[in-house]
């Protein structure tokens, strides 16, 4: 499927953005991306997002504009964000999913795990 629509040029300029906390998982799927050819395709970042929220020194608001400007530079620098697939624990503060949901990316469609 790759190659088809890599000769028909579909996947100009595709890029997926995703995050991985955990340094050993990460540096496993970008050694994955790369020996399956995808790494051109995918940036996985080695790197928690909005790592800060839930931090108890900030209210609510201060910590939701703080993700907000985050995900709008590490995540979807261009704005709004066609899909949006997260794999959060349970306990992730709602700071966190408003950011994501209302904030600057607002996926049109949302995948969560």
């Amino acid at each position: 499927l790759r190659e088809r629509a890599s000769r028909r040029g579909a996947l100009h300029g595709v890029r997926v953005v995703t995050a991985e906390a955990h340094e050993r998982r990460c540096r496993e799927g970008q050694r994955f991306l790369r020996e399956q050819g995808l790494l051109e395709f995918v940036d996985l970042r080695c790197k928690p997002i909005c790592a800060g929220v839930g931090a108890a020194e900030f209210p609510a608001a201060e910590l939701e504009r703080q993700c907000g400007e985050e995900l709008l530079r590490e995540i979807c620098p261009r704005g709004r964000l066609d899909v949006l697939a997260v794999d959060v624990h349970h306990g992730t503060p709602p700071a966190l999913y408003r950011s994501l949901l209302y904030g600057p990316c607002a996926p049109r469609v949302l995948f969560v795990e």
